[in-house]
């Protein structure tokens, strides 16, 4: 019991900055830990007790156990000093985190005599007694005096008019190191102190500021932002608890205009627990830290994110408006090149010039599906594209994919071939934009596989409810700056331009965008001479129940 009360090895230390900073308080105050093990006194405490050092509270009296007796609630206790002067106290608790546990901080005032000492838990000292019924502690102690009574060398838990600026010139050290400003407020919001940080933040001294209100330090609607907010803290509601700061402009001594961010937090004594004391002495404290580059730099990329933005939407524009231009003369050109080639109003005699239309042909197909794409980015960009999402059955839409381009991998032989049960749920998606998706991820598997290649499509219903379809090849695969160059609009695989496997460069990201429009996940992994495998995966959210 006593070696506890001295306070045995806990893994709890009160670093020396701390305990000169507790010392210098003015109330008794004490450390304890849930078993109402002393850990610390400050010099108040030592000496109301009657010892020299606060360990040797635990060997003369029973502070602890009486502390613990209130099981971390307030409350007032009875005890005997070291000298066995019998003294009545109130006690304040308040806990906070330490490394396995709790520790509890008591605060210590001068209790009340009469009636309300009958009702004190009373510990004995040494002697043991049951009940203590004492004088009140300012009139017994010499520690704790009032003001009319108390010596020179004697230190009052009740001052006329407490100083509102810190008590110790150690505290006022430690705060001075702040970056952040740190300013104490009276009730009516007059500025007590006035750190170093503060002085450097508003470009004026200590002494300039003092007794002046703190909103003229602030501009236009600031000001009453934080008449607002002292208001709010002043109460006991929601506002006074949930305290999220607030962001204002300043005033500084030079005449510029800084952004600041703002908390303001009550200052929480024996004396103001009750509510905020109009008597000059601090009742908030204030941090302030300078946010003007934050702001700044904000701005700066909000400006560069809508510039981007209308950048994107004049190229997306531009494309679409390019593409309905094409189109028009392009129509034609297909139109015509397909009568000459088909020799409807008489057979062409020269064979070159039948050669001709088939080439002129071929080649319009082939920019007609390119502005196609183009529209379709243009559109999914621009976040214009038109889906009409219904039920759609993924088997029939990949059926139908692979009957269109069977001629082409049969040319290159390559196998084309399909694994899926054929009991699976439909899916909600837009029709038209999934069979684009299955024709472009299957026209690039069959583009890029040698002779003699596969290309595998499965379709499974997981576990977990989604939907998952994946499109493998043998092909040649792309390495990883390859690959994330293919998912860039008009970007190609230098090794896999040529003749045979030309392309727009805008097939995989198109394929994306269109996978992402259908509520899906799209995910693509690929590995030079290994293939490349896509994945397709619809939440459950988009799986029809069976």
């Amino acid at each position: 019991k006593a070696s506890r009360d001295k306070g045995e090895d806990t893994g709890f230390s009160v670093p020396d900055i701390v305990s000169s900073t507790l010392n210098a308080l003015p109330q008794p105050l004490v450390l304890i830990d849930p078993a109402g093990q002393l850990l610390f006194a400050n010099d108040v405490a030592v000496k109301l007790m009657g010892v020299d050092s606060w360990p040797e509270i635990g060997e003369v009296t029973t502070l602890a156990d009486a502390l613990a007796a209130l099981e971390g609630e307030d409350g007032s206790i009875s005890l005997f000093t070291a000298k066995d002067e019998a003294i009545n106290l109130d006690v304040m608790i308040t806990a906070f985190p330490w490394k396995d546990g709790p520790v509890y901080q008591a605060t210590l005032s001068p209790g009340s005599d009469g009636e309300e000492a009958d009702n004190r838990r009373a510990v004995g000292s040494k002697k043991n007694t049951e009940k203590v019924t004492s004088a009140p502690l300012a009139a017994d102690n010499p520690a704790i005096s009032s003001p009319e009574t108390a010596g020179d060398n004697v230190v009052s838990l009740r001052p006329e008019k407490p100083d509102c600026g810190p008590s110790d010139e150690e505290l006022r050290a430690i705060l001075d190191t702040a970056t952040d400003g740190i300013v104490t407020l009276d009730a009516k919001g007059r500025i007590c102190s006035f750190s170093a940080g503060a002085e450097a933040l508003f470009g004026y001294r200590s002494a300039e500021v003092s007794g002046k209100k703190f909103s003229k330090l602030l501009a236009g609607k600031s000001r009453k932002v934080i008449s607002d907010y002292l208001e709010a803290l002043s109460g006991s509601g929601l506002a006074a608890v949930f305290n999220d700061g607030r962001e204002v402009e300043a005033k500084v001594n030079n005449g510029g205009i800084i952004s600041l961010f703002l908390t303001i937090g009550r200052l929480e004594t024996v004396r103001t627990r009750a509510g905020i004391i109009d008597d000059g002495t601090a009742a908030f404290c204030v941090v302030v830290r300078d946010i003007t580059q934050w702001k700044k730099t904000e701005a700066d990329l909000r400006k560069s994110k809508e510039s981007a933005e209308k950048s994107n939407a004049q190229k997306s524009m531009f494309l679409a408006n390019i593409s309905h231009e094409l189109r028009t003369p392009l129509n034609a050109i297909m139109g015509f090149s397909e009568v000459m080639r088909s020799e409807r109003f008489g057979e062409i005699e020269n064979e070159k010039y039948l050669a001709y239309a088939n080439d002129i042909h071929a080649s319009g197909g082939h920019l007609l599906a390119l502005i196609n794409d183009l529209l379709d980015l243009a559109k999914v960009e621009s976040g214009k594209l038109e889906l009409n999402f219904t039920s759609v059955n993924l088997l029939n839409i990949i059926d139908e994919s692979i009957h269109s381009l069977q001629e082409q991998a049969t040319a290159n032989r390559v196998l084309v071939r399909k694994s899926a049960p054929g009991d699976l749920p439909n899916v909600v998606a837009d029709m038209r934009s999934m069979k684009q998706i299955m024709l472009n991820l299957l026209s690039n598997s069959v583009k890029f596989s040698p002779p003699g290649g596969q290309v595998i499509i499965t379709v499974k219903l997981e576990d977990n409810g989604e939907m998952l379809l994946t499109v493998k090849d043998t092909g040649r695969g792309m390495d990883k700056a390859e690959l994330k160059r293919a998912l860039e609009p008009f970007q190609r695989v230098e090794r896999t331009a040529d003749a045979q496997t030309q392309g727009t460069g805008l097939g995989l990201p198109l394929t994306k965008a269109l996978v992402e429009a259908n509520r899906a996940k799209f995910t693509i992994t690929s590995a030079p001479k290994k293939g490349t495998l896509v994945e397709i995966v619809f939440p459950t959210t988009r799986v029809l129940a069976e």
